[in-house]
């Protein structure tokens, strides 16, 4: 299931209904976790107030001006005016459509950011899935290759072959020590990073029953005009207009208009009148703020219709390696093959059926099938995301 990013933001809906457990004891529920408490998502939360503020401001009607004016030698006079400015030539229209083209800008960088928090959630939780299930296939082969070298030693009489073995074996469990120190620690990375972001512990969770996915997802049908890029494209290419709009309103002139009153000290004579007060465009029509903002609305539109043209050719390559990826999966041994391959084989060393090179060999051939599974799956995985969160829409299940 998918929901709608852009939308969900444009709604105000920032958590997008995500649930998130107390003791989370799946991926997937962890994964919900970092989508609903991410520290980069919070800010999400204001955006809804923040684009009604914007919208306000923007619609403001200016201050009436008071101006107040007494002489109080030759002809003493008082003389009071009240000026109301009237914005002419669009002004206040033009700052609410540049404020609505920003606030559309805004959401879409949110929805993309989303996307984004959303692939390295999944790409994080999956790395700590493959490294964990690995670790178990090489402790297993390292207790194993422990056991294989004692029995070695214990012999009486240790022939040719026998020391040949023993320095192969001793030589590969040194690699696989080495192995087992990156996995570890990157192994208590990622859980350090995934349960600060999260705010959840992950102890829980048994990861032994969390299975890369054997069926993968179709992936969503693009639209040109619906995907994250070309509507940021095309946000900035309404608040370019939106600009044009108000360089055209700078060139009409500022207009005041606003009752006027004099009194004569000592005559106590009044007098009420109408003031109007505008300045005159002789000399500037703002023509270089007109043609500045022009030619932003035509980078702006040939933005557009670059974003339109790139963003099918990179839909279409993150289809072609989503599925060749996928593909590929599904002919690939999970962990638990693995082990089992292993197991039998220490089985039939044992009994003389196999020598230690062939051994060896199926202990490396086994851990470099399982690092190519992973990056296969990690790649799909990024391709699916990226495809995905570049039409605006985020999974609401771990892959």
């Amino acid at each position: 299931m998918k929901v709608a990013i852009y939308a969900c933001l444009f709604l105000g809906v920032s958590s997008f209904a995500f649930a998130c457990d107390e003791k989370p004891t799946t991926v997937d529920a962890v994964y919900q976790c970092l989508l609903e408490k991410h520290p980069s998502l919070q800010s999400l939360k204001y955006r809804g107030a923040e684009s009604d503020a914007r919208l306000k401001a923007a619609g403001q009607i200016p201050n009436p001006e008071l101006e107040a004016k007494s002489l109080l030698s030759g002809e003493k006079e008082t003389e009071i005016e009240l000026l109301q400015p009237i914005e002419i030539g669009g002004r206040r229209s033009a700052r609410k459509d540049q404020a609505q083209a920003e606030i559309n800008s805004a959401l879409v960088r949110d929805s993309i950011r989303t996307g984004e928090i959303a692939h390295q959630a999944a790409e994080g939780l999956t790395r700590l899935r493959q490294v964990v299930q690995g670790l178990t296939l090489l402790n297993e082969a390292r207790a194993s290759l422990t056991s294989i070298t004692k029995r070695l030693q214990l012999k009486r009489a240790m022939t040719p072959e026998d020391r040949i073995a023993l320095g192969l074996f001793r030589l590969f469990e040194s690699t696989i020590v080495q192995k087992i120190g990156l996995n570890e620690a990157e192994r208590d990375s990622l859980l350090s990073l995934i349960e600060s972001a999260s705010g959840r512990s992950l102890s829980a969770i048994n990861w032994m029953n969390e299975q890369r996915r054997s069926k993968w997802p179709s992936l969503s049908v693009p639209s040109e005009n619906a995907t994250m890029s070309v509507r940021a494209a095309e946000a900035e290419l309404s608040l370019a207009h939106a600009d044009m709009a108000q360089a055209s309103g700078q060139a009409w002139p500022d207009f005041r208009i606003g009752p006027s009153f004099k009194q004569l000290n000592e005559t106590q004579e009044n007098s009420l009148g109408l003031k109007v007060s505008m300045t005159l465009p002789l000399w500037n029509l703002n023509g270089g703020g007109r043609a500045f903002a022009q030619s932003k609305a035509q980078q702006a539109e040939a933005d557009l219709n670059a974003a339109k043209r790139f963003e099918r050719s990179t839909l279409a390559s993150l289809k072609v390696t989503y599925e060749k990826a996928t593909i590929a999966l599904e002919s690939a041994p999970k962990p638990g093959s693995l082990n089992k391959l292993v197991s039998e084989s220490e089985k039939q060393f044992a009994r003389g059926l196999i020598q230690p090179n062939a051994l060896v060999e199926i202990y490396r051939s086994s851990l470099e099938s399982l690092e190519t599974t992973n990056e296969t799956e990690l790649q799909a995985l990024k391709a699916y995301y990226q495809h995905e969160s570049a039409l605006g829409l985020l999974p609401k299940e771990i892959l």
